[in-house]
């Protein structure tokens, strides 16, 4: 046997790892099918490279030469003795007129994984992302044809979520393959060092740590804000707006929990429910004309197919969007303002403000029962966001912290739920921040709450409730 076959393969380094396997959507279904392809082949040629980077087992020489491997294939004349998913890349790109240099820039990154395992300070970290995940996000707006001029709001929610993965791995990547991406000073300002990092639990100064970077991380997602509705392609903009929002929740984790000892990932029923609201939120602001607000949603499934209905605050009308692609098939009338919404056994259960809800009949959307709704016998006011669980009607009251649950049979608050606890911890404490979004996930009887402009989801447990995995 040659020496050459004795030595460590691209094949023989990967992790194994799929684009499923990510924090975040890569090619999911929200993307034009002809754009699925091409990212699925940059992914690829990212995994194997990435792979190779994160290697312990291989010294860093002999991951440098396979980088170099995965380079050649990219181009010139030696493409065909290169990496077959370098190759592959290459192809693409030429076939679709695509530069090679974000290929290239990741390749920079992953070699400067193997020269370098600890950083000094914020910019060497952005820097780094710069390489690493910066041009991910421009390859495939160039995929989609779009404008270049947005790339900057691009960079920050990739870097973004390049750190976010940095501080949610931080103890595994010290521990595993010895590299540390949170700056060595910050450690050192609280009388730490890098061993820290190895500990079961985080201590209190290294929690502080990490924070600090979470809420510059937050601000890089805030510079990022804007980025969903400037693509002009519907589609790619939707799963822009998801991976927006999963990455504000996580950073809200990051702020309450320990990535040493604790889960810092999304469980899927939590990524289901947050990517929804947000590829709702931006195909309604898609859709809506200016002068409409849009307000609570539910979904009904009526003899022309799967629908989402959704109401105006003051326009006295709602729209029929189509489930698939929320196209707009129709609108529908009803008296005084539309607040929330939601639906149980073909009907929906509608609040405006007041102390009434209405049950509708969806297919008319006319109002079949009126219930008023009291607490020791007073009118409930300003019931807000609705959500049908396990029987009972659940509603934010507005300008409160408290949750009313609802008798749909005679309208009495049977009990309250106060999240003012969960209000303080979102830190989102401004006058119009307020309780909103109750989601319950019935097949895997879950519950969440939020709030208007809140940075995070929380999943929460009431006495008595149990829960399957």
């Amino acid at each position: 046997m040659s020496e050459q076959t004795d030595l460590p393969s691209v094949e023989g380094l990967a992790s194994g790892k799929g684009h499923h396997d990510e924090n975040f959507p890569v090619a999911s279904w929200l993307v034009r099918a002809d754009a699925r392809a091409p990212i699925l082949a940059y992914y690829r040629f990212a995994r194997a490279a990435d792979d190779i980077a994160d290697n312990d087992a291989a010294p860093a020489a002999e991951r440098l030469r396979l980088l170099a491997h995965m380079r050649r294939g990219l181009e010139g004349p030696d493409a065909a003795q290169g990496a077959p998913e370098a190759q592959a890349l290459g192809d693409v790109c030429r076939a679709r007129d695509l530069p090679l240099a974000h290929a290239h820039e990741l390749l920079d990154a992953f070699e400067q994984d193997c020269r370098v395992s600890r950083y000094h300070d914020w910019e060497g970290l952005i820097a780094y992302c710069r390489l690493s995940a910066m041009p991910v996000g421009r390859y495939v707006l160039d995929v989609h044809g779009e404008d270049r001029a947005i790339w900057p709001l691009s960079d920050a929610l990739c870097a973004a979520l390049q750190i976010i993965n940095h501080l949610q791995d931080c103890g595994k990547d010290y521990r595993q393959i010895d590299r540390v991406y949170i700056p060595l000073p910050l450690l050192h300002a609280v009388g730490l060092d890098e061993t820290a990092l190895g500990a079961a639990r985080a201590r209190p100064e290294l929690l502080g740590v990490i924070r600090l970077l979470t809420e510059k991380t937050q601000g890089l997602l805030r510079q990022s804000a804007p980025f969903a509705r400037a693509i002009r392609d519907v589609r790619l903009a939707t799963e822009v707006a998801v991976i927006q929002r999963l990455a504000e929740d996580l950073c809200g984790l990051l702020l309450t929990r320990d990535p040493l000892s604790e889960v810092v990932h999304h469980s899927k029923p939590r990524a289901g429910w947050l990517a929804a609201g947000a590829a709702l939120g931006l195909l309604a602001r898609r859709a809506l004309p200016r002068a409409v607000f849009g307000e609570g949603i539910a979904p009904w499934t009526g003899p022309d197919g799967r629908q989402i209905l959704m109401l105006t605050w003051r326009n006295g009308f709602g729209y029929r969007f189509t489930r698939d692609g929320f196209a707009d098939t129709g609108h529908f009338n009803y008296m005084g303002e539309g607040w929330g919404m939601t639906g149980h056994d073909g009907q929906i259960v509608m609040s405006d403000g007041t102390a009434t809800l209405r049950f509708i009949d969806p297919a008319t959307f006319r109002a079949t029962r009126l219930l008023p709704v009291t607490a020791n016998g007073r009118p409930v006011d300003n019931l807000n966001e609705l959500e049908w669980v396990d029987g009972e009607i659940f509603a934010n009251v507005w300008l409160t912290d408290r949750i009313a649950r609802i008798d749909p049979a005679t309208g009495h608050v049977t009990g309250w739920i106060d999240v003012s606890a969960l209000h303080r911890a979102s830190g989102a404490m401004g006058p119009d921040q307020v309780a909103n979004g109750i989601a319950w996930d019935a097949a895997h009887r879950r519950l969440y709450v939020t709030g208007k402009e809140w940075p995070a989801m929380f999943e929460i447990r009431l006495p008595g409730q149990r829960q399957t995995r």
